[in-house]
């Protein structure tokens, strides 16, 4: 019952991205907790009829759950197994693990919880002995190979037996010892001494760093402190931070407070600037300009007129113009009459003009003559203004009628009910806000601050008003240019502006159109402040590089915070996956809360809560919703906090993180899903410039994410969907991906959500067409059930991937199609992606294609010269380039290059933090004896991040230069290597990028070894005749072309044979079945990508075997084996200019597995065709069992196709007579005894 409804899944907040795969390095710290304090835990657990135990894991719980911010908590722990008195005494491991859920709902007391937790755990202790693999089996817990099963985190307590020991005279004492390993994120080891509790904390080293853990310990203290001392607490009110760190919060971290001295309103500093320099131009628009003193005199005069009209102090004016002069003056007419402007666009639909002009209740409104007429229907009392003098008004400066804490502006913003809310700012929040950024980014005398920003939004304040506190200029950009980039740019150019803002919506269109040479010439442009969204590393690692004499900032802060909150230079090295937006300005104190407004520690996510001079007098007219979000501060008296709605965290070195609001975090199956991530990932493919993802819902009610792109390529959805797969787990891939021309942008230049189309409209843009016949009934059938879709919206000319189909619903449908018999591949669904493309593949014979296979003939040569032996001259490498150094081969390829060469080795290694994986890589694989001595051969290693796919390899031109005067030998071992998708990714990967490596050697006079497969041998031929496929053979008329992986290697060895012919020296090594390690079996840590596994995980698990499968040929090549093999023959002098077959050629039939199996002690049930059938028909039925078929029913299908026609023998005769030749090499013979290693690698990492 405990797991009858959804379980969760828990979210710690990580100082690292989860990988994709789980890695197992980790690391502990201990901690002590005294001896007062646990005998209080004792005291109140056995107040409570409860145990240490039972305290000590409900305080667990509520640390996790103060975390995460969960209150739906799994927690792992280990029991004895010895529940029955026969056992007692009985040697051997009976260890379970118990799966304790709890519930620490805030509202819960800790009594209350305590009493759950008490009786959970005896529920649990009850079903002791029901196994937690069959639990995870009965479960159906869907395999997620970046974490374990059903929970993430353990908890253990145990009592200490006596520290020391004596036995005969000798003193035995406790040795802690450091395993660097942690099997789950975090693992709690509490043990009872004499002196207290010893609590060892183990945490994965890929996910926390150590100082987030000694933090956490911290935290785990303070809870159980405060337990003791108040066990009736509520959930919600136990404290967590230490008083050190609360200081550190509050005041290291907010220590902003600054004196700007300033005695003077918004527009008395302008004034004072005028009097110092009335003829220095202020104004710049287009051609004409306006001096210092015609601007005052002007706003003055308007000024008269205004306070003539009854505006003062707390006045509200409308001004709905363009950007002009007219505009700059209204402003500061306003200012001077003691008023506040109330910006409104004269562009925006009517409705709205008339509910905010309705809502602010303005005393007057303020236009231009243009819109005079549209605009008399909402305010009777209107000024048409221009840019003239009046000579009925006095020149002269005003007398002052208010003071700084008088509203400056009120600027509306768009509400979460759809209703505008009108901000109000005073004086002396602007003046704060303006006077930190002179202080910080000054502008002297001869500089320029662009007006671009539309003035409803408040991040036209700064350049409405920045620019006259030193005596800079204003350059107004024309009315509608603020989305043209080019006109931005020459404008910048051209009046040498020196100061200016962009939301980074438009910020990337601006550095995409600008030539590169361009932007660099931008001289005299000191500061380009970024603010409005979340601005990604990749577009700021862009500007910094295209503008090197401008000083980047990113700038953060809500409206209701006037303008500018936090700050973060852009000019320093940028980390790639964190982007903070800075620390606190002056004057401003900021907040990170959880949702009782609690102070969230270091690292943990919470809403960002802030305080100080520039906060907004609150919501005009609108009490209610300014009392929820201007609340009190429960941290300083008498003072206000704003409640952002925007997640954030700190980080260590007190700048804040910006997570997403609070409202974009969206739950699907269980995974709470940050957007932004899914975001960061689809800006990284090259050519996209800008990417939004929204969760919708369908019609019914199942959530699905829908990416919105703007990009130079436009890629279809399952090219997408492949992408995205080898970055993030299935649940993060959006289900819809939709190019867009460009987003869809709000008037001030931001994002309009709002305006994104729906997925579903994309769906469907084919014409209808019903299904014409049975199968494409059937067929739509299958669809319908698979993607979710009624079958009557299904057509048989729409694309599966466009439907939203995906790999894994692929596989779903296989399985659906094997029990029609329709023997239909992957691969069919990439090439015919339609119901009557599918339709027409369904019981046709497979053919071969006369033209693919005569296309590729005519460049084929007899390759090896078979008389060619070993001498035992060995070459002398110096210098080795290695591609796909972190896959499996690869990396086994490294280590005996490592052992058995001096050579350095050049890895080239796509993406950030190369050294970091293929380190990782390293730990993984190969034990401790060889990682003892790494501090030996690391100095060989030279990391480089590179790409094959791109050109120059990915490296900057120099440094390809520099590399191809030093290598003497290139191993290319990476590849794509599944075995279906798209034509043009295999084409990019293996064929492409192993002709850009032939380029590089030609060009550098290296010799090349090619690692490829001995797939490309294919199982039947044209012609249907036997035939043996030798080393000095490549095409035989074999059907290779329905596989794009082993079609795309079969081209690359076609590219060598033509480099060769034309000088270059290259060698082949076509690889077998790979399999994991002789010596113990490891295998490669994706191992359910793998086919084979697959196959042989079907056999254990449901230990059952078609009997046409019996007599199937098996090669089991092991990857050190091979690896060995592999260096052993490219050391030698004649290895140049052959072709090896690297497979074990002591092949052994399926039978002999099944013997294998059964000796030891798994016993395999032989089914004819029909009974096969009817097993794997029952297994579908079954919804527990059936998504086990996924991983196997491709191969079932090629297996059933291929059963009666395997006519191509594979021969190695050549490489098996040179291998003995050195050193006598020889493969090893198939064993149960390797079969054993083999399983029990499986089960070590879950497979089985």
């Amino acid at each position: 019952n405990q797991f009858a409804e959804e379980y969760p899944v828990l979210q710690l907040p990580t100082d690292y991205k989860r990988p994709l795969v789980k890695g197992y390095e980790g690391d502990s710290i201990s901690v002590k907790i005294g001896k007062e304090l646990m005998n209080k835990m004792r005291r109140i657990a056995a107040e409570k009829g409860t145990t240490l135990f039972m305290l000590s894991l409900a305080a667990y719980n509520i640390l996790l759950a103060k975390y995460s911010d969960q209150e739906d908590i799994i927690v792992g722990s280990p029991i004895s197994g010895r529940n029955h008195p026969d056992v007692e005494n009985i040697i051997g491991m009976f260890v379970n693990t118990l799966a304790l859920r709890n519930f620490p709902k805030k509202e819960k007391t800790f009594s209350e919880f305590l009493e759950e937790v008490k009786q959970s755990t005896l529920d649990a202790f009850e079903h002791q002995d029901y196994p937690f693999e069959m639990l995870v089996k009965k479960l159906n817990v869907p395999r997620d190979t970046s974490r374990n099963p059903l929970f993430d985190t353990m908890f253990t307590l145990q009592q200490s037996s006596n520290s020391e020991v004596s036995i005969d005279g000798l003193q035995f004492s406790p040795w802690e010892m450091e395993t660097n390993v942690s099997k789950f994120d975090l693992s709690l080891y509490l043990t009872e001494t004499e002196e207290g509790l010893q609590a060892q904390f183990e945490y994965s080293t890929g996910l926390f760093k150590k100082e987030s853990i000694e933090r956490l310990s911290e935290h785990f203290i303070k809870i159980l402190e405060t337990i003791v001392k108040s066990p009736h607490i509520r959930l919600a009110e136990i404290e967590m931070l230490t008083d050190e760190e609360k200081s550190l919060l509050l005041c290291d971290f907010n220590q902003t407070e600054y004196d700007h001295q300033n005695k003077f309103l918004l527009h008395e500093l302008f004034e004072k600037q005028a009097e110092r320099m009335p003829d220095q131009e202020a104004l710049r628009f287009g051609d004409r300009s306006m001096t210092y003193k015609e601007l005052n005199e002007q706003a003055n005069q308007l000024a008269r007129k205004l306070r003539k009209q009854g505006v003062k102090a707390e006045s509200l004016v409308s001004v709905v113009m363009d950007r002009s002069f007219e505009m700059v003056k209204s402003v500061l007419a306003i200012l001077k009459a003691g008023g506040a402007y109330l910006p409104i666009d004269p562009h925006h639909p009517r409705k709205r003009i008339e509910t905010i002009m309705k809502d602010s209740r303005t005393c007057l409104l303020l236009t231009q003559d243009k819109y005079k007429e549209t605009l008399r229907a909402y305010h009777e009392n209107m000024i048409v203004v221009d840019d003239r003098k009046d000579d009925e008004e006095e020149v002269t400066n005003l007398n002052r009628v208010n003071n700084g804490e008088h509203l400056a502006y009120v600027i509306y913003t768009s509400g979460s009910t759809g209703t505008p809310k009108g901000v109000m700012i005073e004086h002396q929040n602007v003046l704060n806000t303006l006077l930190t950024l002179q202080r910080k980014f000054p502008i002297m005398e001869n500089d320029a601050y662009l007006l671009k920003t539309p003035f409803i939004f408040d991040v036209s304040v700064p350049e409405l008003f920045g620019w006259m506190i030193a005596g800079g200029r204003l350059v107004i950009l024309e009315p509608d240019m603020e989305k043209d980039p080019l006109e931005i740019f020459n404008v910048i150019q051209k009046e040498r502006v020196t100061h200016v803002n962009f939301v980074p919506s438009m910020l990337q269109p601006f550095i995409d159109m600008i030539p590169d040479e361009q932007l660099k010439e931008v001289t005299k442009l000191k500061y380009l402040f970024i603010a409005g969204e979340a601005l990604s590393p990749k577009l700021a690692k862009s500007v910094r590089e295209l503008l090197p004499h401008t000083q980047l900032f990113n700038l953060y802060g809500p409206t209701e915070a006037c303008i500018y909150t936090t700050e973060y230079s852009l000019n320093d090295d940028l980390e790639t996956s964190i982007l903070p937006i800075g620390k606190p300005l002056h004057n401003t104190e900021v907040y990170v809360l959880n949702s009782e407004g609690k102070l969230q520690p270091i690292g943990i996510p919470g809403e960002l809560c802030i305080a100080g001079k520039g906060l907004a007098r609150g919501y005009l007219h609108d009490k209610k919703r300014t009392k929820e979000k201007f609340i009190a501060n429960p941290y300083k008296e008498n003072a206000i906090l704003y409640k952002t709605g925007d997640l954030v965290r700190w980080l260590p070195d007190g700048n804040i993180e910006y997570l997403g609001r609070t409202d974009f975090q969206i739950k699907i199956r269980g995974y709470r899903i940050e957007i932004g991530e899914i975001e960061y990932c689809l800006m990284q493919r090259e050519g996209v410039r800008e990417a939004v993802v929204i969760d919708r819902e369908d019609t019914e009610g199942n959530q699905y994410l829908c990416a919105y792109i703007v990009a130079d390529i436009e890629w279809s959805n399952r090219e997408w969907y492949r992408y995205m797969a080898e970055k993030l787990p299935e649940y993060m891939i959006p289900t819809h991906f939709i190019h867009l021309d460009k987003m869809p942008l709000s008037i001030n230049g931001k994002l309009d959500r709002k305006a994104l189309p729906k997925g579903e409209t994309f769906i469907n843009e084919q014409e209808y067409v019903a299904p014409r016949n049975e199968v494409e009934k059937q067929l739509v059938q299958i669809w319908s059930e698979v993607l979710a879709i009624e079958g009557n919206k299904i057509g048989v000319t729409d694309d599966f991937f466009q439907l939203g189909g995906h790999s894994i619903s692929i596989l779903k449908a296989l399985t659906q199609m094997y029990f029609h018999g329709w023997n239909l591949s992957v691969r069919d669904f990439y090439t015919s992606p339609t119901i009557s493309g599918l339709a027409e593949k369904i019981n046709l014979v497979e053919g071969f294609t006369e033209e693919e296979y005569s296309l590729e003939a005519k460049d084929i040569v007899s390759p090896n010269n078979t008389e060619a032996m070993p001498s035992g001259n060995m070459i002398a490498m110096k210098n080795i380039l290695v591609t796909g150094a972190t896959g499996f081969l690869g990396i086994h390829l490294i280590r005996d290059l490592l052992i058995e060469t001096d050579a350095n080795i050049y890895c080239l290694v796509r993406g950030p933090v190369a050294e970091k994986r293929f380190l990782q890589k390293m730990k993984l694989y190969f034990n401790e004896t060889f990682m003892e001595n790494w501090n030996d051969f690391q100095h060989r290693i030279k990391m480089m991040e590179g790409d094959i796919t791109k050109e120059h390899l990915g490296l900057l031109k120099d440094d390809y230069e520099k590399v191809g005067n030093h290598i003497d030998v290139v191993i290319h071992a990476a590849a794509l290597v599944k075995h279906y998708g798209n034509e043009e990714e295999f084409n990019q990967i293996n064929i492409k990028g192993t002709e850009r490596l032939l380029d590089f050697c030609f060009k550098n006079e290296i010799s090349f070894h090619y690692i490829s497969t001995i797939s490309v041998s294919g199982t039947r031929t044209k012609d249907q005749h036997q035939i043996e496929f030798t080393e000095n053979k490549l095409y035989i008329n074999q059907n290779i072309f329905n596989n794009e992986y082993i079609k795309s290697k079969f081209k690359a060895e076609s590219l060598i044979y033509k480099a060769r012919k034309k000088g270059l020296q290259a060698s082949i090594y076509r690889v077998g079945n790979l399999t994991g390690r002789y010596t113990d079996g490891m295998f490669q840590e994706n191992i359910e990508e793998n086919a084979f596994y697959n196959r042989f995980k079907f056999l254990v698990n449901f230990k059952t075997i078609p009997s046409h499968m019996l007599n199937q040929i098996i090669d089991f090549t092991p990857v050190d084996v091979c690896s060995e093999a592999i260096v052993k023959i490219l050391k030698t002098e004649e290895s140049c200019g052959n072709v090896f077959h690297i497979f074990n050629h002591h092949t052994i039939k399926m039978a002999d597995v099944k013997a294998a199996l059964e000796a030891l002690g798994i016993h395999l049930k032989v089914l004819d065709e029909e009974e096969f059938k009817s097993f794997i028909y029952e297994i579908y039925k079954n919804d527990e069992q059936k998504d086990l078929l996924s991983n196997i029913i491709t191969e079932l299908v090629e297996v059933e196709s291929n059963k009666f026609s395997w006519d191509v023998k594979v021969d190695s005769s050549f490489t098996v007579k040179y291998l003995q030749q050195l050193d006598d090499f020889k493969y090893p013979t198939i064993e149960s005894i390797y079969i054993r290693k083999l399983l029990k690698h499986m089960q070590n990492v879950g497979f089985i």
